[in-house]
């Protein structure tokens, strides 16, 4: 693939936002200047079709590609779920492609679970598929490459739950959450029971053990005492979120006057207008231009400027 390629761009060292290469031909396609094969890129490879088909577009501009995984699930338990993330096979997968062949979709981004990503990590990273406008572009690829896994179904779970039970995960992490304890209203008065926080989590609505009345959601969890406190989905409104642990990739530090952006507040919602102000010790306040319901403590909050991503933080409340 030349590197004037359509579905190639390459960002700068330093500069994080992709630039076409057709006026920069002293770099090769990841922006480095050096010929690509004097230039060694290490893929990672989950087994999947994406980062299969970038490591044979790579291996075809000439660049020395190097794959690596990681097996991060029991194998025995995966195989059982053959669309789980790293399903068993994936890691034989991954090994084949790396052996077998020479070589901007938003339903699909990823930059949401990147925010935590350094400006010195960015210097180093390249997305040689971003530029793909679906996914069906990038199995074409791997057919015409004579990948294995051009077809494999894509996966719809996480690596370190290969059985889908991810409350058994929190349980074993904290197993405090795993303690029965009450329902209750706004007000403090009992509802029902639980067999454990971990089972909840904010905005939900089903499963909740009850019933009658109007609908009602979970509006927070009090881990201390053990209470999951539900209410009317009014109450589930908020406007101001807090944020700890924020890191910021815009130039400067992030200004306490206010930075207006788009930010997403969970991975599948679309982004919302807002303005982020900057606080010590990489704390910041968002304050949203329309409220949000199920804003969740301990999810991540990340900011968008356009495309470009421009840092985030982890919501420790909202009101």
């Amino acid at each position: 693939m030349p590197p004037d390629h359509p579905y190639m761009t390459a960002p700068v060292a330093g500069d994080h936002e992709a630039r076409p290469m057709a006026h920069r031909s002293a770099f090769n396609s990841l922006g480095i200047a050096k010929a690509p094969a004097d230039t060694r890129v290490v893929v990672a490879m989950s087994g999947g079709v994406d980062s299969s088909v970038t490591a044979a577009l790579l291996v075809e501009q000439g660049y020395e590609v190097i794959g690596i995984t990681l097996q991060l699930y029991d194998y025995g338990a995966a195989r059982s779920r053959p669309r789980a993330c790293c399903a068993g096979e994936d890691v034989y997968d991954a090994r084949a492609v790396a052996e077998l062949h020479r070589a901007a979709d938003a339903a699909r981004d990823q930059s949401y679970f990147l925010f935590t990503t350094t400006t010195a990590q960015l210097d180093l990273l390249r997305f040689p598929l971003g530029g793909m406008e679906s996914k069906s572009a990038t199995r074409e690829l791997a057919e015409r490459f004579g990948l294995a896994v051009a077809e494999k179904p894509d996966s719809q779970d996480i690596c370190f739950v290969p059985d889908g039970d991810y409350a058994a995960v929190i349980d074993k992490l904290r197993p405090d959450a795993a303690l029965p304890g009450d329902i209750v209203d706004l007000g403090g008065a009992v509802l029902g029971r639980h067999d454990g926080i971990s089972r909840y989590t904010i905005g939900q609505r089903r499963g909740l053990g009850v019933g009658g009345g109007d609908a009602l959601y979970v509006v927070r969890l009090e881990p201390e005492s053990r209470r999951v406190v539900v209410g009317p989905r009014a109450a589930l409104a908020k406007t101001r979120v807090a944020l700890y642990g924020v890191n910021w990739l815009g130039a400067g530090a992030l200004a306490a006057a206010g930075f207006a952006c788009a930010v997403k507040l969970r991975p599948a919602q679309a982004p919302v207008a807002a303005t982020v102000h900057g606080g010590p010790e990489g704390t910041a306040e968002v304050v949203l231009d329309e409220p949000e319901h199920g804003v969740a403590p301990g999810q991540a909050c990340v900011f968008y400027d356009g495309e470009r991503v421009m840092g985030g933080g982890w919501i420790r409340g909202a009101d």
